[in-house]
């Protein structure tokens, strides 16, 4: 089964909330008609990141999320990251 994660947007959390950045994206699959909204925190990314090995699609939006320096952020918009 193929897997399509894709990143849709970034934006700034409120500061009492603890996080400071967090990522909405969608996933994607042959079986699902609608693509399913979520979203991961900067901090959470960073957590994941150093845990996980890059081979599903999500994990790999996840590394790359983490290893993007802040100011390229913007250009992570639209990345697709895909498992089969």
């Amino acid at each position: 089964m193929q897997v399509l994660a894709t990143i849709l947007a970034h934006e700034a959390v409120e500061p009492e909330s603890g996080e400071l950045l967090r990522f909405i994206f969608s996933i994607s699959d042959e079986l699902n008609t609608q693509p399913v909204r979520n979203v991961v925190s900067l901090h959470t990314a960073r957590v994941l990141a150093s845990e996980l090995i890059p081979d599903s699609a999500v994990a790999q939006m996840v590394v790359t999320i983490v290893r993007t320096d802040p100011a390229d952020y913007d250009s992570l918009v639209g990345k697709a990251f895909r498992h089969a």
